[in-house]
């Protein structure tokens, strides 16, 4: 399905399910022109918001354009639960319908007993809304022991500090980058991996709050090394990498380093780039005796880490759904979603990711920091 297709189809359920949402709550209101006169607009604008800022961004000042993509964003996360609730108060009319279930003080007060039904939707929206928020803004760090059997002459332990999903931009901005980077470098890391997404898609502000130069302050023995994820690409992928490198960040793209003859990185391109190449062509020239490390931002194929002697594969792109149930859904599409796994003598991490999309909520799974302690046996 090409992208245009794409699109189409999407802002056609994406109508059809807010007209759903919209009648639903039009009928609970009362019969009140103000209310309504009210309702609409409001409706309106929080529906379209996130195609407004698309549309608008390059005509119109960039805090406009951010309090459309905030409403948006919301609107977007909100409207499931919307969804949900709406559906469970047709089935409870409908088992009424066919039944008769109502008590005589809910069929003598219909009117209001739908507009209390529609004021409680609203009253859980916002407790969920606050308490996703503040899942959110502390983020977890995750503290993983792996042992690979596979060392050279020097052996040891490392401590690598992982993280993916970190979409800087507008929602997540320098602010926020600080308290990142120094619970990254709090961690002690002897290297710091950054598995995809590093940017969300506005590449111009990431430049404008001059984040660079807070990428620049993370810490370790072995530096810092990225891979680029789909939202690389959804920006303006050359200036994500100019500002990587800009970042003192080393960028992998089909390739591997050797970190000081203890172990292999490799990282792979992003799936969206068509040209990617195959695994096994990454690390075709790798030393077979040294312990393999590979960033692959998406968790696809996992067989082929496995077939290629992969010692641990790190990955994000998932979120975790970001909020019940959609953990649920994406696991549909991918054969891990989230967490530690363990395919024959290769390890396997999808992290949930360290910012997010759209909204800064999330419900039923975290924002984090992975640090592996990995010891080579």
């Amino acid at each position: 399905m090409n992208k245009n297709l794409f699109f189409l189809v999407f802002f056609a359920a994406f109508v059809a399910l807010s007209w759903y949402v919209f009648i639903s709550g039009y009928l609970a209101l009362p019969d009140n022109s103000i209310v309504h006169a009210v309702y609409i607009p409001v409706f309106v604008l929080c529906s379209f918001s996130f195609f407004l800022a698309f549309s608008l961004e390059k005509v119109m000042r960039r805090s406009i354009v951010m309090i459309f993509e905030r409403i948006g964003g919301f609107w977007m996360i909100s409207l499931f639960y919307f969804i949900a609730m709406a559906l469970l108060g047709d089935l409870i009319w409908l088992t009424n319908y066919l039944f008769g279930i109502y008590p005589d003080f809910i069929t003598k007060n219909l009117n209001e007993t739908e507009l209390a039904y529609f004021g409680l939707v609203i009253f859980l929206l916002i407790l969920f809304s606050i308490i996703g928020y503040l899942h959110f803004r502390s983020p977890a760090i995750v503290k993983l022991k792996l042992s690979i059997s596979k060392r050279n002459g020097n052996g040891g332990k490392i401590n690598a500090v992982a993280v993916s999903d970190v979409h800087l931009g507008d929602l997540i901005n320098r602010k926020r980058l600080e308290k990142y980077v120094e619970m990254i470098n709090g961690c002690n890391p002897d290297i710091i991996l950054i598995a995809g997404d590093l940017f969300d898609r506005n590449m111009e502000s990431v430049r404008k709050q001059n984040m660079q130069e807070v990428l620049k302050k993370l810490k370790s023995k072995y530096g810092t090394y990225a891979i680029l994820g789909n939202h690389e690409y959804i920006g303006k992928t050359n200036e994500a990498i100019k500002i990587i490198q800009e970042s003192e960040i080393k960028l992998l793209r089909d390739s591997f380093e050797v970190i000081d003859d203890l172990f292999v990185l490799a990282g792979r391109d992003d799936l969206m780039n068509k040209n990617r190449k195959p695994l096994s062509s990454v690390i075709e020239n790798c030393n077979p005796s040294l312990p393999l490390i590979v960033m692959d931002h998406q968790p696809v194929r996992l067989s082929d880490a496995v077939e290629n002697k992969v010692d641990l594969q790190i990955s994000g792109h998932t979120h975790n759904g970001q909020i019940v149930p959609f953990n649920y859904v994406v696991s549909l599409f991918y054969e891990m979603v989230y967490g530690y796994k363990k395919k024959e003598n290769t390890h396997f991490y999808v992290s949930s990711g360290l910012g997010l999309w759209g909204a800064p909520i999330r419900l039923g799974t975290k924002s984090e920091i992975v640090c592996f302690e990995i010891d080579f046996i």
